[in-house]
């Protein structure tokens, strides 16, 4: 989706290197549940420099509603269906555990009402008598879906849209590329922006002990999910224990930046690159 032009026009004016969003505009939708969005945990790491695909500006235009950008359908479509699978899987042979995930709508894909700077939602959580409790020191889920094998894309109006071939498969760029991104000297690291979006929600609600779940897609799995056996894939479980004294530093970091650029209206300052970005939606 390219930019929100009326939207633009109406409530921001390009001021050298910033965009400045009118007051009127700003105090009508900070704080406001259908306004502003908040710091969930993928925008911590833009907002942190720990993204490498999303800069803090692009970030601050998704916040403020001036642009919208959405992912590839297959993708989309394969972690709803599998995702659940995999937290089931993982729940009963991993930790012999029941776990459940809350329905985004009900929350208004918002577990953090209460927060008006952070939010978001969290993958899976433990149940004991039919409530979230996390007295048994079980961890918080995390769940990553990857391909195996890294695949094409072309940009169809300012957005990333996968390349398939004619029996609806993706179509394959390098072999085994994505799933060997994610291993180091044969063990398997998280990337930083994962860490820190896991570590938020833990934060969130005050606990310490967190998990990640990664499950490795073959192509046939982003054309057909609803066929998915968990059993049959490669899934690897990785636990995470918070340092809140280290993570406070980066929740600093986080409000002052909210503060500046939410609060204000004024975005942060554009690299170059985000002026290339700005200038193919500004069209």
């Amino acid at each position: 989706m390219p930019l929100e032009k009326e939207t633009f026009q109406k409530n921001a004016k390009l001021e050298g290197e910033v965009i400045v969003l009118d007051k009127n505009f700003v105090d009508k939708n900070v704080g406001n549940k259908f306004g502003f969005k908040k710091i969930t945990g993928t925008r911590l790491a833009c907002i942190l420099g720990l993204n490498h695909y999303k800069t803090e500006f692009k970030c601050w235009m998704e916040m403020v509603k001036l642009y919208k950008e959405e992912i590839p359908k297959q993708l989309s479509v394969a972690g709803h269906n599998i995702e659940p699978l995999i937290r089931d899987f993982v729940a009963s042979k991993c930790f012999e555990a029941e776990y459940t995930s809350v329905d985004p709508k009900t929350v208004y894909w918002d577990q953090f009402q209460d927060n008006k700077m952070f939010g978001g939602l969290i993958d899976a959580e433990p149940v004991k008598n039919g409530k979230i409790d996390y007295s048994t020191k079980l961890p918080m889920l995390e769940i990553k879906t990857s391909s195996i094998d890294s695949f094409k894309y072309r940009v169809e109006n300012n957005q990333m849209e996968m390349i398939v071939d004619h029996n609806g498969l993706p179509v394959v760029k390098e072999l085994n590329a994505k799933k060997n991104s994610w291993f180091k000297n044969d063990v398997i690291v998280i990337p930083e922006e994962y860490v820190c979006q896991l570590s938020l929600y833990l934060y969130l609600k005050n606990v310490d002990r967190g998990a990640f779940a990664v499950a490795f897609l073959t192509r046939e799995d982003y054309l057909h999910p609803e066929n998915f056996k968990a059993e049959e894939h490669e899934i690897h479980v990785v636990e995470l224990l918070l340092n809140k004294t280290i993570f406070l530093e980066f929740i600093a970091d986080a409000e002052k930046w909210y503060n500046d650029h939410i609060v204000k209206g004024i975005s942060p300052l554009m690299t170059n690159e985000d002026k290339k970005w700005f200038n193919s939606i500004n069209k």
